[in-house]
């Protein structure tokens, strides 16, 4: 239920009102990592990087251990609003942490250097990921694709 409100408040782009009401009512029940992402990711949907960024660290030092769709909406929302530094040190953080980035992880990085034209750091990220032993999908190869075109 909590889970469920948190959510239909953040993809309605209502940040806030879901921080109000987890605020209210996270001394009464342990929040789980699906409540803490959820509000993660409807602060980066609100475009406040700073407030995500926050609650995800109120989220570690609850003891709740990020997943890998945690790790990978905060990197995205990163990238998006061009902290590329700030989101490869939270990917050295989740490879730290023993979280094991998927396709989708690695394309949100790729993504931003095949916008600035950085083949170099796009190969560098795919690499990374071959070697992690993450299959590429499709949108990683167009990725690679565009890269060779620029």
């Amino acid at each position: 239920m909590i889970d469920v409100y948190g959510k239909v408040m953040c993809k309605k782009r209502r940040a806030e009102e879901a921080q109000a009401f987890f605020d209210g009512l996270k001394d009464r029940f342990e929040p789980d990592v699906m409540v803490w992402t959820s509000l993660v990711h409807g602060w980066c949907r609100a475009g406040n990087i700073g407030e995500a960024e926050s609650v995800f660290r109120e989220m570690k030092l609850s003891e709740v251990r990020p997943n890998v769709y945690t790790y990978t909406i905060v990197i995205d929302a990163l990238c998006r609003n061009g902290q590329i530094s700030r989101a490869h040190d939270v990917f050295a953080e989740m490879l730290d942490e023993g979280i094991t980035p998927n396709s989708i992880t690695y394309n949100n990085l790729m993504r931003v250097h095949v916008k600035a034209g950085r083949t170099e750091k796009v190969l560098q990220v795919y690499n990374q990921m071959k070697r992690l032993s993450c299959e590429p999908d499709l949108i990683t190869y167009n990725f690679l694709i565009e890269t060779h075109k620029l």
